[in-house]
């Protein structure tokens, strides 16, 4: 597929391996559902060997791009690519994304549009939106595209770039000397601003200033992984050329999917155009995930627990909080972030770190997978909030928003009111 391809002529040797990793397989227990099957599928139609029919899109899009696969594949597949490249030809025939492709295009490359589209969001939230009382960390109910069931997060008052425009100035939107600059993402940027205000409160623990680019776009993931390159493409090099103008030596991120869509995806996205692709693999290079920069950069032995963090989840900071943590797919198996985040938690006073079970065991997000196929998306995380459970834990932290969205929801079906966090949230900024 032009402008995607894994470089290789490797096949698939429909071994099963990856039959006992994927979360979808074990769940449908359907061959076609099963890595190897559509791996056949997304082949086939990538080559051109079989029309791209809409019937056909209904299983291909019951992958959650986890990568899960990949670990236990004996060919070394680069499964995510060639799957991605089996969407992006099956794009015109599957009618339910239609909405999305046209976001894609439109709103999710404009900020000014997504600014109104989250203002209106916000205002008519009353009317569009079920309030959820508590602390959960979710607050709106869905009833429009998903089931009414689904708990999302709330929408910032105000957008985190449109604030730091207003606080720090229009020089931050052009080059900088600060040797770190910042990729926000859509959801720090929009509902979970408490993530990039810590972040950037612990400069001191990071060590070093940071730059945030204004002009930066949403990563791309979502049009990534639906198959939609011309849009991928396009967030792609704006973002390319707004972080190389930074001139920072390290670009931060603090979502998994930001991160692994920079970092992975945005050079293979640039097969076909070699100037781009190095420019690609440029600013690759230069990513890096905030749990890295904290763990490995700071001469910290110890780091004092957030207490305002705990007020405001209602739990005492006097006494030892039981936290687990959840590895995100992207930021571990893509980015390779295992334990940076673990020693993070393992080193904040305070907090007792439990294990849990398959804590890198996708927990049911994948994108758009969890709008299409919402049932199976919460058998899947419903397994992740068991795991929890077990645990005992009283928060969950994690490296990425959409996880951390996902995985709230479950927990908010399980009946346990068990919060989800960002692991840097835990750590005290004074």
């Amino acid at each position: 597929m032009t402008g995607l391809s894994d470089g290789a002529n490797k096949v698939c040797l429909r071994c099963g391996s990856c039959l006992s990793a994927c979360p979808v397989y074990k769940k449908q227990l359907n061959e076609m559902v099963a890595p190897r099957g559509k791996m056949a599928l997304a082949e086939a139609i990538s080559h051109d060997e079989m029309p791209a029919k809409h019937d056909t899109a209904s299983y291909l899009s019951q992958c959650l791009v986890c990568t899960a696969c990949m670990d236990s594949c004996p060919n070394n597949l680069n499964v995510d690519i060639r799957m991605i490249a089996g969407r992006s030809a099956l794009k015109r025939h599957k009618i339910a994304n239609m909405p999305f492709f046209a976001a894609f295009r439109t709103v999710l490359q404009t900020r000014s549009l997504m600014d109104v589209g989250a203002f209106f969001g916000r205002l008519f939230s009353r009317l569009l939106f079920f309030r959820v009382p508590g602390e959960s960390g979710l607050h709106l109910r869905f009833p429009i595209l998903v089931p009414r069931s689904r708990l999302l997060p709330k929408i910032a008052i105000t957008p985190f770039l449109k604030s730091e425009k207003k606080k720090r100035g229009k020089e931050h939107s052009s080059s900088s000397k600060a040797p770190y600059a910042y990729f926000v993402g859509c959801m720090g940027n929009y509902s979970c601003t408490e993530v990039p205000n810590q972040l950037l409160a612990l400069q001191n623990k990071i060590g070093g200033s940071i730059s945030v680019p204004l002009d930066q776009r949403c990563c791309g993931m979502p049009a990534i992984v639906a198959g939609d390159l011309q849009s991928a493409r396009k967030l792609a090099r704006r973002n390319i050329n707004v972080l190389l103008k930074t001139g920072a030596e390290k670009i931060i991120t603090a979502c998994g999917s930001c991160g692994s869509a920079i970092k992975h995806y945005y050079p293979a996205l640039f097969d076909d155009d070699e100037n781009t692709r190095k420019s690609a693999e440029e600013v690759a290079s230069r990513i890096v995930d905030v749990s890295e920069l904290i763990a490995h950069s700071t001469t910290e032995k110890t780091f004092a627990v957030n207490k305002d963090l705990l007020k405001r989840l209602g739990l005492e900071s006097e006494k030892r909080v039981k936290v687990t943590y959840h590895e995100s797919c992207h930021l571990g198996r893509r980015m390779g972030v295992i334990e940076a985040p673990k020693q993070i938690l393992r080193r904040i006073e305070g907090i007792e770190f439990v294990p849990m079970k398959d804590e890198n065991v996708c927990c049911g997000c994948g994108g758009l997978f969890s709008v299409h196929h919402y049932d199976i998306s919460s058998a899947i995380t419903a397994d992740k909030a068991e795991n929890i459970r077990a645990t005992g834990a009283q928060i969950v932290a994690t490296g990425c928003p959409a996880c951390a969205m996902q995985i709230a929801d479950g927990l908010a079906h399980a009946g346990l009111d068990i919060p989800v966090v960002h692991t840097i949230e835990l750590i005290s900024s004074s």
